[in-house]
């Protein structure tokens, strides 16, 4: 309930013009995924759009809770007449409790209570100064992990990755916070540190400049330092190769290296994007033996190209390298096991 009010307050804000509420979604847009499963990505997705549009949202936990709100009302209406209700009247009564007008309905509503007012605390103001000059720190540790991540996230499913794949790599889709409505990465150091976490939009269609499709860490201030993330100083999945190995894939990003994992090709790398920084040259040179092979294997489109030649520049000078490409679509993760195994060397277990 409280949810309810929060969100009826928020409709009467001056930037919103129109209330909707939708009860049922099509059908034959339903396949056999359980309808909880459906609600929840529909308030992912409201959530996301909220955002890309400079809106307030109140999180998807919140929509989830007032969708299923919304069902309710609309079930108990149906059953109070024996099956006989119309779905208009269920959604007359779901719209009468957020405050929406109806096409019957007078432009007229009744106001909400105001909110309480509360007056700021007095304090002084203090003389402009020269900014504080903090020291920073790269990529430090975290004292922290984000808890109760959604393990069976249908984005990751519906992508082919397995349950063993999802915990191995400490997968989990997020619900709120800054991750919210993203598959949350953990990311480490060579050491083995967790430095922080990556988020990867769940809704292709939600990406924009105010969305991108992988959000990282920003900079930030704790306890008199600044905290600043670099991806370009360490290598996805890196950690894991404690010694030098005789063959090492190289890809650009997270979903490759989940793929290949699986697939027997557990020694993988990814760049976190479509060009090779000097500081991860050299960590891929040391990850591998002195007679031994880089396989670079990137997507087929132009970024992949450039990702290939920058690591060929830097690499191919100390390293045996080999440029592989994907058989069976633009991408590594459109390969199937047979088509690795004939284009890729497995890990010795």
């Amino acid at each position: 309930m409280f949810e309810l009010i929060q969100l009826e307050h928020r409709a009467y804000a001056p930037s919103v013009r129109l209330v909707s509420v939708d009860l049922f979604d099509t059908l034959l847009l339903r396949g056999t995924r359980p309808e909880l499963d459906r609600f929840h990505d529909i308030a992912a997705r409201w959530h996301q759009r909220l955002l890309a549009r400079n809106l307030n949202s109140p999180g998807v936990e919140a929509l989830y809770r007032c969708r299923l709100t919304e069902h309710k009302l609309a079930y108990d209406q149906i059953k109070s007449q024996d099956g006989q209700g119309e779905f208009r009247q269920a959604a007359l009564l779901a719209q009468e409790r957020f405050g929406g007008q109806t096409a019957n309905q007078p432009a007229v509503r009744q106001q909400p209570a105001p909110l309480p007012h509360r007056q700021p605390p007095s304090r002084a103001v203090a003389a402009p100064s020269s900014p504080k000059q903090f020291p920073a720190v790269v990529n430090p540790p975290l004292d922290f992990e984000l808890k109760n991540l959604d393990t069976k996230s249908a984005y990751l499913r519906n992508r082919g990755f397995a349950e063993r794949t999802i915990a191995h790599f400490g997968l989990g889709y997020c619900s709120k916070g800054l991750f919210a409505g993203r598959v949350v990465i953990p990311l480490h150091d060579p050491q083995g540190r967790l430095i922080g976490y990556a988020g990867r939009l769940i809704y292709d269609d939600a990406v924009d400049a105010e969305n991108p499709k992988y959000l990282f860490p920003s900079k930030r201030e704790r306890e008199g330092r600044i905290h600043e993330f670099a991806k370009s100083i360490f290598l996805y999945n890196g950690h894991r190769l404690t010694e030098p190995v005789n063959d090492l894939i190289v890809v650009e990003g997270f979903p490759a290296t989940w793929w290949l994992w699986p697939h027997g090709h557990r020694n993988v790398v990814a760049l976190m994007g479509s060009s090779c920084s000097v500081d991860q040259a050299n960590l891929i040179t040391r990850l591998v033996d002195a007679d031994g092979r880089v396989w670079l294997f990137p997507d087929l489109d132009d970024a992949g190209i450039r990702c290939a030649q920058s690591l060929l520049m830097q690499i191919s000078p100390h390293r045996s390298c080999r440029w592989v490409k994907p058989t069976a679509g633009p991408q590594p993760t459109d390969c199937a096991a047979d088509d690795l195994a004939a284009l890729l060397p497995k890990s010795k277990v």
